[in-house]
This record gives C-alpha cells, structure tokens and sequence, in this order.
C-alpha cells in the first residue's frame, strides 16, 4: 500500500502543492475457463496493458464531461480537478499503478495514453469537449507514429 503514504507525505512536504492522487493499484486477474479460443490460457501482458489504459482515460473523458456540464460550480470545478490529477499521476510508472502496467505491457500504447491524457489535462480547463478530444487526439495519434517509427523501445 505504497499509493496512500506516498501521497499523503508528498502533499505535506510540498505544502500542499503537488497533489498526489494516485491512490489505486492495479491487478489484472483472468481465469483460463473464460479464455475459450484465445491463444494463451491466461492474458497477456498486453492485454493488461489495454485494461490498465481505460481507467485513466476513462476517468478523463468523465472530467472533461463534467467541466462542460457545470462549468461555475465550485464543487464540480474540484470534482474535475480531482479526476484529472487522479488520471495523470495514475500513468506514472510506479509498481502497482496503471501506468507500470501499461509501460510493460506496451511501450507504444503507453506513450500514446500519456500524450491522450496529458493533452488532456492542459486543455480541459480552457477548450469546450470537441476542441479538447480532437488536440488530444491529434497529440496520441503524432506520439503513436514517431515512436511507431523512430522509438528506441520497440514493443
């Protein structure tokens, strides 16, 4: 349970500043009895990759609703911030966090999720849902191809 003492102590020793909210670990569990046709019996590290990867963007699609939703209510306004440091900082690579699971599972999907949410995160507070899924968007797909095609890390 390294998530919770980790933010906690960050949150305090930067004065409240970075505000760490990544609190969830990740466990991807299959059963060989629901994997009828597959290859493997149990899934893949890929395939956990993709699970891992639909919680933070998942979580960010729901802030950026909620933001167009009630764009002057204070509470929403920290319910939206709250969802978009949680989506962030749950992509960074620690042990445990999606983001871990994602980067060994794909090296690639993990790029392109990090520039999804990232972009994202900067743009929510300022661009309506159309103009800040089509930047993100944009910004996933470029990241895909460069490292699709010039990544030093092959997946």
């Amino acid at each position: 349970p390294i998530g919770p003492l980790l933010g906690i102590l960050l949150t305090i020793f930067s004065n409240g500043v970075f505000k760490f909210v990544a609190i969830a670990q990740t466990r991807v569990e299959t059963t060989p009895v629901q994997r009828l046709g597959r290859k493997f019996p149990h899934g893949t590290l890929f395939e956990a990759a993709v699970i891992c990867a639909t919680g933070p963007v998942a979580v960010m699609l729901l802030a950026l609703i909620v933001n167009a939703m009630a764009s002057m209510n204070t509470f929403a306004q920290a319910v939206v911030d709250i969802a978009r440091y949680f989506s962030l900082l749950s992509l960074v690579p620690i042990p445990n966090l999606n983001g871990a699971t994602i980067y060994f599972g794909s090296p690639l999907l993990f790029s392109s999720t990090v520039a999804f949410v990232l972009a994202l995160f900067m743009v929510i507070p300022f661009l309506s849902i159309g103009w800040s899924l089509f930047i993100a968007a944009l910004l996933a797909v470029i990241i895909f191809v460069v490292h699709e095609q010039f990544g030093f890390i092959k997946s």
